[in-house]
């Protein structure tokens, strides 16, 4: 079997001081932050305006690393998954939820983030949260695109 590297990208999106956070109309249950899996020849800071823009409708300016995750998925031990978790200040678009994928987008200001519950929000994305309500990030200058 060929071992497999998947690559996610998720945002914390800001406007207004307040977050955007989402759920999906099928599959994981809870509230989650916009994003998605990094297309094959694409960086990952690109993969993050894409998926926003064809998730919720918005563009979005990254600001900080938030997150880094590097891991074996438990079912399947070939597969190796990163994922990344991003601050981002919103710069447009229109919001426009994805048929099929996006069921709701909310904006949650600090106090009603500190108030979900862990069992509200889709498990990868509580570590993000609760790092992102502590003031936890890293500048994006750590993270080297090297374009050829």
């Amino acid at each position: 079997m060929k071992d497999s590297t998947f690559i996610k990208i998720y945002c914390v999106i800001k406007s207004r001081d307040k977050i955007a956070m989402t759920q999906d109309e099928e599959g994981q249950p809870g509230w989650k932050f916009p994003g998605g899996h990094v297309e094959e020849k694409e960086l990952i800071l690109a993969a993050a305006s894409r998926e926003v823009k064809e998730e919720i409708g918005l563009e979005i300016n990254p600001t900080n690393i938030l997150l880094i995750e590097d891991f074996f998925n438990q079912k399947r031990p070939d597969e190796h998954n990163m994922r990344f978790f991003i601050t981002a200040e919103l710069t447009g678009g229109k919001e426009e939820l994805r048929k099929g994928e996006v069921k709701q987008l909310q904006w949650f200001s600090h106090s009603e983030l500190e108030n979900l519950k862990e069992q509200d929000v889709y498990p990868p994305h509580w570590t993000a949260l609760q790092k992102y309500l502590s003031g936890t990030q890293y500048p994006l200058s750590i993270l080297s695109e090297v374009k050829a």
